[in-house]
C-alpha cells in the first residue's frame, strides 16, 4: 500500500520526510543567515544527493525520469529556515510571539471568539510544517486577517486611562 497508516497520509509518508532532510542538510551549512529567498530551487540538486534513499524513490516511481528538482521544500518552516537561517526565523517568530503577548495581557483565552480565532491562526502555523500552505496568498491574507482580529477584539473595549503625572497639565 502507498499509505501504511494515518500518520503517513497526515506527515506525507517517507517522501516529504526525505525531502524536508534535504532542507535541514542545506541549512546546516548556512545556519545563521541562510542561502537568501528562493534558494531551495537552484540548491536541491546539490544536497538531494546526500539523501540517497529520495533519489531512489525517485527514480523507482518514475524510472525513465532524466533529471528532477523541488521547486520548494513542502513545508514553509523547513524552506524559510534554508532560506533565511535562525536570524530570519527569530524575525518571524519575534511577530508571533508579539500576538501571543497580546493574547496574555488582555487573558484572550478567557473570551470565546479571540481563543477560537487565535487557535485556527495557530492551526495555519502548525500546517506550515507539513505543507506549503504559507505560499498561497489566500491562507496568508487569511492568517494576517484572524491574528489582528482576534488581537483586537481581546483588548477591551474601556482601558483604564492613564492619570497624568504632577507635572504635567491634562488636555496639553
Amino acid at each position: 500500500p502507498a499509505l501504511s497508516s494515518p500518520v503517513d497520509f497526515v506527515l506525507g509518508d517517507k517522501y516529504r520526510g526525505l525531502l524536508r532532510q534535504v532542507g535541514f542538510a542545506m541549512w546546516q551549512d548556512q545556519p545563521a543567515w541562510g542561502w537568501g529567498g528562493g534558494a531551495y530551487l537552484y540548491l536541491f540538486n546539490t544536497y538531494q544527493e546526500q539523501v540517497p534513499q529520495l533519489r531512489a524513490q525517485i527514480y523507482r516511481e518514475q524510472p525513465n525520469l532524466n533529471r528532477f528538482y523541488m521547486v520548494n521544500a513542502d513545508s514553509d518552516w523547513v524552506e524559510f529556515l534554508v532560506e533565511y537561517g535562525v536570524v530570519g526565523v527569530a524575525l518571524l517568530c519575534a511577530a508571533v510571539v508579539s500576538v501571543a503577548a497580546a493574547f496574555w495581557r488582555w487573558r484572550a483565552w478567557s473570551q470565546g471568539l479571540p481563543l477560537f480565532l487565535g487557535l485556527g491562526a495557530v492551526g495555519i502555523i502548525l500546517h506550515g510544517y507539513l505543507d506549503h500552505v504559507l505560499r498561497n496568498p489566500a491562507l496568508l491574507l487569511l492568517l494576517s486577517g484572524l491574528l489582528v482580529v482576534a488581537v483586537r477584539l481581546a483588548v477591551p473595549r474601556d482601558l483604564p486611562r492613564r492619570k497624568p503625572d504632577s507635572g504635567e497639565q491634562v488636555g496639553s
